[in-house]
């Protein structure tokens, strides 16, 4: 057995690196493998359809089509979660997959001012792995394997068309056995206390072969992979992944050779010039306790140049051009009690600045880095991802959260080999929490690869009446038919559907049938979230004394309880609330919502079944509408469910209510602008179901019942289009589902004002579904074209003038902006007069035929 002082190393991974020859692989393209079958289910459950979401060699898979992996790693991506999540970035998919190059300039358009650079090594290993560096083991000395670093520097690891060409320098293998090499010393270097936390995860460092890894969303290629140790490389998945790394190598530095790379620990401890102040880290309470402790937070005032008091510089974000003040943010958390949060300036007291980066200064290469942590935030359940990337011999370590996204500084791991140490320590010592795994979830070490013995633990949670329940605990109930399920994206909402069973007292309280938890990052700006409209809801309908009303609870959402807390709350332990970074673009709360577990509506049974359901889903949001003055605003395939009555009937139900408002739209004034602050890109994933009216408006109208109506509309045409209902699974409608809101806009203006879109669009419809043409779609459709054209050509005369006033107001008189005025507010009547031609009463009279 190797020394490890030698960096050599002493377990299997040596064998397992040095047996894989480079040239001997297949490199697998990222072509989609079709779907060989399906499985229907009994009881209350939906179809399940298993294919293949990662691309591998037909002489991997079974005569279906499905891998020969262990049962753990089969997917089953045609059940969609059973709660509604967007189809996120749509307008960039092709068939199953995100086009890499669209993908690419999304996540620098949206990302790129989200980014906080220059973040201290230490700190960051500190704040993200948990792993301090005077906590590294010494009984022997460190130093980095001679003959890998000799390898890599002598070698490129250059990709042509996406394949390695020179493959007998892949220097990605020689970096892998420098990291292995650093883990097999350490674990010589532990006592048994410390080997036991070393252990924990079973990981390893894998270079990845240039092969596609499995995930329901993009088809990437990462380089290197932190991967379970059983995990073969065929068997990888971004749910499974720790973390990753990329590596761009092109130089061939053999100048750099030495015969020994030893490592120097004091560079880790010496005293920097300037102490810096951080915040004291907290560690998270016990379970028990109802009241999170706090902990300090250092504040420093900055003025516009960015000097604060101490003479030390940082960058000020695009968003902040004046003095920045503390700002007190009130949150009403539902009964819970006014929570008042701080968001403060605050950075580290040393001379290096921390820097928000700009989409000019994102490189294609950090692209490729963003796009794997969005990749790791878009599976499992996750709070935070993290990465590195190697670029020649520098460095850089990177994090993402729902907020923003840290880049660490560079180090040159030839010329400053204590920082790869510390970093593999970091990681090496991390547990799944450590890596970003949600710390509510508590995982058996018995189990790594799969969500057996799995519990989520709420330490308090507010039920339906506002009632506090300490210590809920729920079984995660994770298989083929009931899968964790995350919306795609890395920052925003993240929201991530958690098939339960209750335990314990949350068994006594909530029953022992299918549940969900519906875990997301919520803005702090919202003025009402789901689970206070939900309760606002059910209670009017619940105390209106009308039976037919009390009735439409069977179609909205039941929420058994609910878990509100702040990002910097020691329960969560997201480095973000202690790494004192800028004030995030856009601070979040983390909610977890435990509901029932409702079915997609892809898994209806027959057209009679989807016709119950609309009308179900249209009459219940009718009546939210009339008795709680609540509209949804939201209306899409996805937020269309059912679930089923011991009898086998179905029953509908609209659910997902984030973005609802009172009627008159006074509740959401912030929400309702956030339509038109995104890229248009970023909101195209409800693209396929929006008004015609907000998609061709410059500025968003307020949003009526009419345009709920018309998007109920949408979703009997496209799912009518996409549906394959032998099979269970939806297609993909091009016409709407494209890059931008406004190329949507134009395809609907012509869908109203040409009858033969309308008539291509549904020449596909399945059979089955060919009645509802005749019988719905087509009568609605007429109804609908006497409104929607008129309302939308409004909107853009509205628009037109509304330019026009801006110029005349700087080049012409008072009298022409008056005349002006006088025709938009015209234009505007004409619009509003469209509110009382399309009504429930004439939808209901067509969907009750």
């Amino acid at each position: 057995m190797a020394d490890p002082a030698d960096g050599r190393l002493p377990f299997d991974d040596e064998d397992f690196i040095d047996e894989i020859k480079v040239e001997n692989l297949l490199f697998v393209g990222s072509e989609e493998l079709p779907d060989k079958g399906s499985d229907n289910t009994t009881e209350q459950r939906p179809h399940a359809v298993s294919f293949l979401v990662p691309p591998v060699p037909a002489s991997a898979c079974t005569p279906r089509g499905i891998p020969n992996a262990p049962a753990r790693l089969l997917r089953t991506v045609a059940f969609t979660p059973p709660t509604p999540i967007k189809r996120g970035l749509s307008s960039i998919k092709e068939k199953n997959a995100y086009k890499n190059e669209a993908l690419v300039n999304f996540l620098k358009s949206e990302y790129s001012d989200k980014i906080d650079t220059d973040y201290d090594i230490e700190d960051f290993v500190r704040h993200v792995w948990k792993f301090d560096a005077k906590t590294i083991p010494t009984k022997i000395d460190y130093q980095l394997r001679a003959d890998a670093c000799s390898d890599f520097l002598g070698g490129q690891y250059v990709k042509k068309n996406g394949k390695i060409t020179e493959k007998e320098r892949a220097c990605c293998t020689h970096f892998v056995k420098v990291l292995s090499g650093l883990v097999g010393a350490l674990k010589k270097n532990v006592d048994r206390a410390q080997q036991v936390i070393l252990n924990a995860f079973s990981a390893k460092f894998m270079f990845l072969f240039d092969r596609t890894i499995a995930g329901d969303y993009a088809h990437l290629k990462p380089d290197i992979g932190y991967t379970p140790k059983d995990l073969k490389l065929d068997e990888q998945a971004w749910e499974l992944l720790g973390l990753f790394g990329e590596m761009k190598k092109r130089l061939v530095q053999t100048h750099m050779v030495r015969e020994k790379y030893p490592i120097d620990l004091g560079q880790l401890r010496k005293v920097r010039r300037g102490a810096r102040t951080t915040k004291k880290m907290a560690t998270a309470p016990d379970r028990n306790t109802t009241t999170p402790p706090t902990h300090p937070m250092v504040t420093r005032s900055i003025d516009k140049t960015g000097a604060a008091e101490d003479g030390s510089r940082r960058a000020i974000s695009a968003r902040s051009t004046t003095k920045r003040k503390s700002r007190d943010i009130s949150i009403d958390h539902h009964a819970e009690g006014p929570v008042q949060k701080k968001f403060r300036d605050s950075a580290h007291q040393h001379s290096s600045a921390y820097a928000k980066s700009n989409e000019t200064r994102m490189t294609n290469t950090q692209a490729q880095v963003v796009k794997y942590l969005n990749e790791l935030l878009s599976h499992g359940i996750r709070q935070y991802s993290t990465g590195f990337l190697i670029e020649d011999t520098k460095v850089t370590l990177w994090y993402s959260d729902r907020m923003g996204i840290v880049k660490s500084k560079s180090f040159d791991f030839i010329l400053e080999p204590h920082y790869l140490l510390l970093m593999v320590a970091g990681i090496a010592f991390a547990d799944r929490h450590r890596l970003g795994c949600c710390p509510l979830i508590e995982w058996s070490p018995r189990h790594l690869l799969d969500y057996r013995e799995t519990t989520l633990k709420l330490p308090h949670a507010l039920d339906a009446e506002d009632v506090e329940h300490k210590d809920l605990e729920f079984k995660l109930d994770v298989n083929r038919k009931r899968e964790v399920k995350t919306a795609y994206g890395a920052i925003g909402r993240g929201t991530t559907i958690v098939p339960l069973k209750a335990r314990g007292a949350a068994a006594a309280l909530f029953g022992s049938g299918n549940l969900v938890a519906k875990m997301a990052w919520q803005p702090v700006n919202r003025v009402c979230f789901e689970d206070q409209v939900v309760k606002v809801v059910r209670k009017k309908l619940r105390d209106s004394g009308q039976p037919h009303l009390k009735n439409m609870l069977k179609h909205i959402t039941d929420l058994k309880c609910s878990l509100t807390l702040n990002m910097d709350d020691p329960l969560l332990g997201l480095p973000r609330g202690t790494m004192e970074l800028p004030d995030p673009y856009e601070p979040r709360l983390f909610k977890v919502l435990i509901i029932d577990e409702y079915l997609p509506l892809q898994t209806v049974d027959s057209l009679d079944e989807f016709k119950r359901i609309m009308r179900h889903v249209v009459e219940a949001h009718y009546w939210v509408y009339e008795i709680a003055e609540v509209l949804h605003r939201d209306v899409s395939s996805d937020n269309v469910m059912f679930y089923r009555l011991n009898d086998g009937s179905v029953m509908g139900v609209l659910s997902d209510w984030d973005l609802s408002t009172k009627k008159d739209g006074q509740l959401v004034k912030d929400a309702s602008a956030a339509l038109v602050a995104i890229d248009p890109i970023a909101d195209a994933r409800t693209g396929p179901f929006m008004a015609l009216d907000l998609l061709v408006a410059t500025e968003t109208p307020l949003h009526l019942y009419r345009h709920d109506l018309e998007s109920f509309f949408y979703v009997m045409v496209w799912f009518s289009a996409v549906f394959n209902p032998k099979r269970h699974e939806l297609g993909y409608l091009e016409a709407w589902e494209q890059p931008s809101l406004k190329s949507i806009g134009t395809e609907k203006s012509e869908f109203w004002n040409k009858r033969e879109k309308f008539d291509q669009i549904l020449k596909t419809v399945h059979d089955s579904f060919k009645p509802l043409i005749s019988s719905w779609l087509d009568p609605l459709y007429w109804k609908f074209k006497e409104v929607i054209p008129d309302a939308a050509y409004a909107m853009t005369k509205v628009a037109s003038l509304q330019e026009l006033l801006s110029h005349s107001r700087e080049e012409a008189s008072q009298g022409a902006s008056d005349a002006l005025l006088e025709k938009i507010e015209k234009w505007r009547k004409e619009h509003d007069n469209a509110v009382n031609e399309m009504t429930y009463g004439k939808v209901m009279a067509v969907l009750n035929v």
